[in-house]
């Protein structure tokens, strides 16, 4: 009798990478995994906190994580003969995964669960409108309700009607370098690689980043006034 001794190998999502990220606001959360296993064994893959404890089991290659929330985790490959025995709570390296053999993965595959927040918009002086008789003034922004840490946040600078004058990761702007009498500023947060370009018009089906986003909560209305003497 030949006897097949399972061997997990290693694994990655399908795009190659060993790390995703999703966000709470989307709402589907799939990822695509593959392995390289080299006997022909059942497979399962054990989604784990960092301290590697089962949080869920998914038998196929399409790992559904809408229902993890907020925080770090870990994915392992596991390539078992018998029955699988692994439940959620046990302590993957010391627990019995199988009733009989059974081999995790040679490395683990990472997956954050993220919550962008972009906060309110607020300016210096505390208020959401600003209105200056001269271009060469300079008005500046300030996040209200977040930390001052926020990492990939931006400012846009929008027409009335929407469309993107300027993005600065900076929260000043001076009127003189926006070709406009009046504008909106909001804040964006986000994650992946940023999709948006100077034109792009604010809508509905405008992706902004190749993850996830927030814009936030409020705009600030900023208009020159000029004033006639005489």
């Amino acid at each position: 009798i030949r006897r097949i001794l399972p061997n997990a190998g290693s694994i990655s999502f399908t795009e190659g990478n060993t790390s995703v990220t999703f966000c709470t606001q989307e709402t589907s959360r799939i990822a695509n995994v593959q392995n390289d296993q080299t006997a022909s064994t059942a497979y399962a893959y054990l989604i784990t906190d960092q301290t590697n404890v089962i949080q869920a089991i998914a038998t196929t290659d399409e790992l559904n994580l809408g229902d993890l929330s907020l925080g770090n985790y870990r994915v392992w490959g596991l390539a078992y003969t018998g029955a699988l025995t692994a439940q959620p709570g046990d302590h993957a390296p010391e627990a019995m995964l199988s009733d009989d053999c059974y081999d995790l993965s040679d490395n683990f595959l990472e997956v954050t669960i993220d919550e962008l927040d972009a906060g309110a918009l607020r300016l210096s002086n505390g208020q959401t409108e600003y209105y200056v008789c001269t271009p060469q003034d300079e008005v500046v922004f300030s996040l209200r309700d977040n930390p001052v840490d926020i990492d990939n946040y931006l400012y846009l600078v929008l027409s009335t009607d929407q469309e993107i004058l300027a993005i600065s990761e900076e929260a000043r702007f001076r009127f003189s370098e926006i070709d406009a009498d009046e504008f909106l500023v909001r804040g964006l947060n986000y994650n992946g690689d940023l999709l948006i370009q100077e034109g792009d018009a604010l809508s509905e089906n405008l992706v902004f980043s190749s993850v996830c986003y927030d814009l936030s909560d409020n705009a600030i209305y900023v208009a020159i006034t000029l004033t006639e003497g005489g």
